[in-house]
């Protein structure tokens, strides 16, 4: 079942891997080096974080696949782009939360549902999380625009979106000095 792509779309997906790897490499390695209390707390060793991660992306990755498709991502013939793109924003969402806080999904409804943000780390999850949310929305108004260029297909533009938006999610939080905003 192999599928004829454009040799130039194929260099677009590939550079996209390579962006997801690099961006868990520096979310990951971030959120463990810069936070002292995963590194207190990790009494079990490496397996805990490598389970954590694990678990924020399976559980993410899930979650925003299916929100994807019911938004009208495409689900058989891309479904690999999309689970991708779901993937990518599970790392920028739900990973560094794994890490802090283990599968406690209350905490998730707590920073993200409820907005209920308690210290400067929850703060910058709550911010880069939801700037990337909203990025990867922006995203999507780029692929109807003019259809037969390549840098449009799913989900180029809605990746490139989640990037940006989880970037200028983290320049709030410095331009905050991580402060909690009051609400």
């Amino acid at each position: 079942m192999s599928s004829i792509i454009d040799p130039q779309l194929k260099l677009y997906y590939d550079q996209l891997e390579v962006t997801f790897l690099l961006a868990f490499t520096l979310v990951v390695g971030g959120t463990f080096y810069f936070n002292r209390d995963i590194r207190r707390n990790n009494k079990q060793g490496n397996l805990n974080v490598v389970i954590s991660i694990f678990l924020g992306l399976l559980s993410g990755t899930l979650f925003f696949f299916v929100i994807a498709v019911l938004c009208g991502a495409p689900a058989t013939d891309k479904h690999y782009q999309t689970a991708l793109w779901s993937a990518l924003q599970a790392l920028f969402c739900f990973v560094p939360l794994f890490l802090m806080y283990g599968s406690n999904f209350k905490v998730i409804h707590d920073i993200y549902i409820l907005g209920a943000i308690r210290s400067s780390a929850q703060n910058f999850i709550y911010l880069s999380g939801l700037c990337s949310i909203f990025g990867s929305i922006v995203g999507t108004f780029f692929i109807p625009l003019d259809a037969n260029k390549l840098w449009q297909e799913w989900p180029i533009t809605v990746f490139g979106g989640s990037i940006i938006g989880y970037l200028f999610g983290s320049l709030l939080w410095c331009m905050n000095c991580g402060k909690i905003i009051s609400k």
